[in-house]
Order: C-alpha cells, then sequence, then structure tokens
C-alpha cells in the first residue's frame, strides 16, 4: 500500500549516488519517504560517472562524518552480498603530505576511528 504525500517524513532531494543510497537505507529502516530527480534514469548529468569512484578513510574532514563513511562501506558490502558482484576494492592509500599540514594531520587524527593501518616514513 503506498503512503500519501502527506505522510511522508523525509524528502530527499537528488538521487544520485547520495540520494539514492540515502533514500536505500531510509526506506529499510522503515521511514517513510520521499525521493526527487530532476533528471531521467540514467542521465549523463550526475558526478559519478565513469568506470571508478575513491572512497576515502582517511582525510575525513568531521568527526561526525566518520560513522557515515564506515557505514557506507558495510552497505557496500551488503549490496555486494545483495547482488553476488564485486563492488568495492580497497586497495589502500599513500598520503604524501608535509609534516604538520592539515592532510597529514586529518588522516593521522581519523586512524582511531576509521580502523587505518599506517606507517610513517621521516624525511631523508
Amino acid at each position: 500500500m503506498e503512503a500519501s504525500l502527506s505522510q511522508m517524513k523525509v524528502a530527499v532531494l537528488r538521487l544520485g549516488a547520495m540520494g539514492s543510497a540515502a533514500a536505500a537505507v531510509l526506506a529499510r529502516r522503515g521511514c517513510k519517504m520521499i525521493g526527487f530527480e530532476q533528471y531521467l534514469h540514467a542521465h549523463n548529468q550526475g558526478s559519478i560517472h565513469g568506470d571508478t569512484r575513491a572512497n576515502r578513510k582517511a582525510n575525513v574532514r568531521d568527526e561526525q562524518y566518520a560513522p557515515l563513511v564506515l557505514e557506507s562501506y558495510e552497505l557496500w558490502r551488503r549490496r555486494e552480498q545483495d547482488t553476488g558482484a564485486e563492488l568495492l576494492r580497497e586497495i589502500g592509500g599513500l598520503v604524501v603530505a608535509p609534516s604538520g599540514g592539515l592532510t597529514l594531520t586529518r588522516s593521522v587524527a581519523t586512524r582511531p576511528n576509521m580502523k587505518l593501518c599506517m606507517r610513517s616514513f621521516p624525511q631523508s
């Protein structure tokens, strides 16, 4: 049974990668939600076109964002189980930055919450 528009609790605007993921999670949690997208499906107006994407655990800009990043990995793994396809390949990363710089500082600060393994190499 479809709910009427007046029964909706959440509206998701733009159903690209992030909006669709948010809508799917909300619906799975039983939230009465509706999604809006200005383009027809299979359009080329989004920011996610191409073969690959980067999903970074290091250098999270805000501590409140960290749990969302970790949950996104769980959701990708769940989607892999649902489809039988490999969708997420974790390959690690390399941060090259000056000592004390913002990128390196954020990456190091993120390490405990994001369950990252890091090694430092001193300047020579």
